[in-house]
Order: structure tokens, then sequence, then C-alpha cells
């Protein structure tokens, strides 16, 4: 390994489980952790937290292909190694998430841009199916002299000389062709939470102003706001790449982002002076959902609407949002077929019939495709829904320790029933074995 690459991986566990990430996924916090270790310590509730800096986040990310490229290249022998051990346990468990892949990115060829990315051999990679014989193929690799195939681009590799990129540590916004990647270095690097692409922070910052708060920017359709710096990366970038090779590539970016909001206010300026003021108009939203009815008692019902119905335990496996808050849509043929099954929120749902050439990676490596049917699933109350109705002012949480407090409280009285009948059952027949007042003992009638 060269002093480039010679980052421990001590900055690379997870959280959660404590070894190295091998499926990292990027909190909104900028924190890493493994993909099925942050789906495991979510709350199916509502809110989750991060375990390191209690940052509340509503969506599981996706896995970074970019980041684990990084591990790997850092350290190829352990990522490989504990690729295996993953994937044995993934097995074990009845678990699936999506394999390795390599990370590519096509750069544009301008003199603004860093044009040299280097990456790791894809054709290798392609025709492997399976994580664990991926990681033998790379192991096999590492053993040989030359260290050919997969890794003899990576291994000539020195990021410290400063004549290229990793494909890993460029950014991925589109560049001013909007055909290629501008292929800048993200020394300040962030990813999109619902794809995990690597974006350089004041790329991702200019497509988000054009974009609009809560509209479509990142290439996958994702709305939510990129993830903050991932500071565990950007060391790592900083200590491989020169100082001022660094420098360069931030002021460029910096620069870009500058224009971009002179651009916009400019457009915004405009516009104003066009269109002048206009009266706002009032619609009437006539969508017509079904909704489940629950009679709780008297003349009272309670009424789950489909718009703003938590199906708690049921997250959408495009966007990562968990729970699913509103209509959800379940693909009929993955139901049994998948051991996950397959939900997307009407968010997703819209997107997939919008842009039906966009490619979609789905959380846990399902095997749906567009042309399976998706059945709008109705309201399924559960006793938290309906105690959320009666009591607003309680969070789910409060009424799950209510239902438990309330459980333990009847199997603790049932058992004192229990225990007292057992009492009474034992002295009613102490005392039919004693002799009543006037019969004789068996000594007296002899």
């Amino acid at each position: 390994m060269s002093a480039s690459r010679a980052h421990g991986v001590a900055d690379k566990q997870c959280p959660v489980c404590r070894e190295l990430c091998v499926k990292p996924a990027a909190l909104p916090c900028g924190h890493v952790a493994c993909l099925w270790c942050t789906h495991c310590s979510m709350s199916s509730l509502g809110e989750s937290t991060c375990a390191l800096c209690r940052n509340e986040f509503t969506a599981l990310p996706a896995l970074s292909r970019a980041l684990e490229n990084h591990h790997m290249w850092c350290d190829p022998r352990a990522f490989c190694e504990r690729l295996k051990e993953a994937r044995k346990e993934d097995v074990e468990r009845g678990h699936k998430s999506p394999k390795f892949e390599v990370c590519v990115v096509a750069a544009a060829a301008n003199d603004d841009a860093r044009s040299k990315l280097i990456s790791f051999d894809a054709s290798v990679v392609g025709v492997v199916d399976d994580d664990r014989d991926m990681a033998d193929v790379v192991l096999k690799a590492l053993e040989e002299t030359e260290c050919g195939g997969m890794f003899e681009e990576m291994r000539m590799f020195d990021a410290s000389a400063g004549e290229g990129v990793a494909a890993f540590h460029a950014c991925c916004c589109p560049s001013r062709t909007e055909v290629v990647s501008c292929g800048e270095l993200a020394s300040r690097p962030v990813v999109c939470q619902q794809c995990g692409t690597l974006y350089e922070r004041a790329h991702a910052d200019a497509l988000t102003a054009k974009a609009g708060e809560g509209n479509e920017w990142c290439f996958c359709g994702g709305t939510r706001p990129p993830t903050r710096v991932i500071f565990s990366l950007k060391e790592d970038i900083e200590s491989a790449y020169p100082k001022d090779f660094v420098d360069a590539s931030r002021k460029r970016c910096d620069q870009a982002l500058a224009e971009c909001l002179v651009a916009l206010e400019r457009e915004a300026e405009l516009k104003a002076n066009v269109e002048g003021d206009v009266d706002d108009v009032d619609a009437k939203d006539e969508t017509v959902s079904t909704s489940t009815h629950i009679d709780v008692g008297g003349a009272r019902t309670l009424v789950f609407d489909h718009e703003t119905f938590t199906h708690f335990g049921v997250g959408c496996d495009f966007c990562g949002v968990y729970p699913i808050v509103g209509p959800r849509y379940q693909c009929a043929e993955c139901k049994d077929s998948e051991f996950m099954g397959f939900d997307l929120c009407a968010k997703c749902m819209q997107n997939v019939f919008e842009h039906p050439e966009r490619k979609r990676d789905y959380r846990f490596a399902q095997n749906h495709t567009d042309a399976h049917e998706m059945v709008l699933v109705r309201p399924r109350p559960t006793m938290v829904h309906v105690m959320k109705s009666l009591h607003p002012e309680l969070s789910a949480n409060q009424i799950i320790q209510w239902l438990d407090n309330q459980a333990t409280a009847s199997r603790e009285a049932e058992a004192e029933a229990a225990e007292d009948e057992a009492q009474a059952a034992e002295a009613d027949a102490s005392e039919s074995d004693e002799p009543e007042e006037g019969d004789m003992t068996e000594d007296e009638h002899q």
C-alpha cells in the first residue's frame, strides 16, 4: 500500500456493529454506517437518530458506490475479507443487499476540469455475480506479483502526484455540456440521500439552488437535500492529494457556485419585472381517495385516509423514506417472491410513471421491474393508530410504552389471580381432608 493510501480502517468502522463498512451508507448528518445496520437501528414509528450525533432522519439512505470503492482502495485485503464475511452473514440471516460495483465516472474533456480519471477495471467485476466471488478475485490478484487485472490501474495510480483523480473521489454533477460529469475532485464530499452519488459540496449547492427547494436536483430524481460533508472521506482526500491540487479544485468549484447564484439572481429579477404581481388562485383538490373507518363506540367513528396514514414498519424501496406516510403502493408479484417485498411511496410511484428511462437502484437489490403490477394498499389501522387519533398529543413511542405497560400490568394481574386461585384451591383441599365434628376416627370406631 502506498503512502497516499495508508489510511486506517478505524475511521471507516460502522458505529453500530464496529466492523469495517463494506456496504456504506451516508446519513444526512454526514456520518457513515452499514446499510443493514442503519436499517435495523431505524425506528418503524417515525424519526430515527444517528448512532453518533443523534441527528434525526426519516429515510434509509442509499448505498454509496463512491464510499464503497474508496474503502476498498484504502485497504483492499481488509475490505475483501470483510466483504466475504458480510455476504456469509447475509445468507445466514436471509438478507439481501446490492453487490459490489465499480464506481465509474465519465469526465468532461475541457480545461476547467480534471479529465484524467482512474478507476478499477469494471469488466472484471461485471462478470462476477456474487460478492464472495469478487472478493476471491481481488485477493488472488493481490497475491500475484504484477497485481494485474482489476487492480493494475489503481496500483499504478498515485494521488500524491496530482496528475489525476480517482473516479470515486470525483464529483458526478453534470458539466456544462449536460452529457458527462464535471470530473472535479470532491474535496468537500457530499452524497445524494436517494441514490448515494458523490458530489462536491459547491456543485451540489449550485444544483439545489437551480432546482429550488423541494424539487428534483439529482439525475436520479432526488428531492431531499444532499448530506452534510462526509468528514471521514474529506480527511482521506486531503491527505492523499497535494494541497495545491485540492485548493485549485476548490477554487474552481466555488467560482462555479458564485456564477450560478449570480445568474439565478438576474433570472429572478427579470422574471419579477416581466410578470409583475400575480393574483393567487385558489385550487380545489377534487382527488377522491379511499379510506378506512373504525367505530370506537357510541356514535364516534375514526377515519383513516390514504393521504395522511402512516404505514408503520414499511419503507419505500426507492427513496428510503421509513415509514411511508401517505399512499403506499405494493408490488403484487414481489410481495411473495422477494424476502423484503417491494413498496413505493406516492412520490416515487409518480416518478416511475413520469421517468421510465431512469435507472433505479432499490434498497435491498430486489428484482422488481416497471412491468410488475403495483397495487394501492388500503390503510390498515393498528391499536397505535387508534390511540394516536384519540390522543393526538401523544407520540407513537409514548403510545407503545403505554400499551406495553398495560400489557405488563394485565399479565401481572392474571398471574396474581391465578396464584390466589391456586392458594384457595389448596386451602379447600386441606380442609376437605380434616374430619368434621361428630365423625369418629378409625381408632374410635374400633
